[in-house]
C-alpha cells in the first residue's frame, strides 16, 4: 500500500455546503475548486436522498480520478465504502467506530469529530 501524506493532502482541504439544487452549477462549483488548487474535498451532503448522494459522489470521485486529490465522504461510511473515497469522516451519531473499521477495513482512513479528550482518545485507537 502507497504511504499516504497527511500533510500534502491538507494543503488546501475543501467542504462542500450546496446553496444550490441545480446539479450542474454544484458541479461547476466543485470544478472551480479542483481548478484552484485543492488537495482534498469532503463532499458533505445533509440534504439529499442516498440515491443522489451515491450519484454524486460517483460523478465527484471521477472528476477527481488522476487529479491526486483526496476524497472524503461525509457522515456515511456505507457509501464511502460503495463508491471506494480515499476518508470517510463519521461523526459521534454516525455509527460505532469499532463497527465502522470492521465494515471498511483496517486500510481505509476514517476521521472522527471529537469534541473532547476522551472522544480523541477513542477515535485514535479506532
Amino acid at each position: 500500500m502507497k504511504k499516504y501524506d497527511i500533510k500534502k493532502s491538507l494543503q488546501f482541504y475543501a467542504i462542500t455546503d450546496r446553496k444550490t439544487e441545480n446539479k450542474e452549477e454544484f458541479y461547476k462549483d466543485v470544478e472551480i475548486a479542483i481548478n484552484s488548487g485543492i488537495t482534498m474535498l469532503q463532499l458533505r451532503e445533509k440534504n439529499i436522498s442516498e440515491n443522489e448522494f451515491i450519484e454524486e459522489s460517483k460523478v465527484i470521485k471521477k472528476m477527481f480520478k488522476e487529479k491526486g486529490i483526496k476524497f472524503i465522504i461525509n457522515d456515511n461510511y456505507k457509501i464511502s465504502k460503495l463508491i471506494d473515497s480515499d476518508v470517510v469522516h463519521i461523526g459521534q451519531k454516525d455509527g460505532d467506530l469499532y463497527e465502522i473499521r470492521k465494515y471498511l477495513g483496517k486500510n481505509k482512513i476514517i476521521g472522527v469529530t471529537a469534541k473532547n479528550l476522551i472522544q480523541a482518545k477513542l477515535a485514535q485507537e479506532g
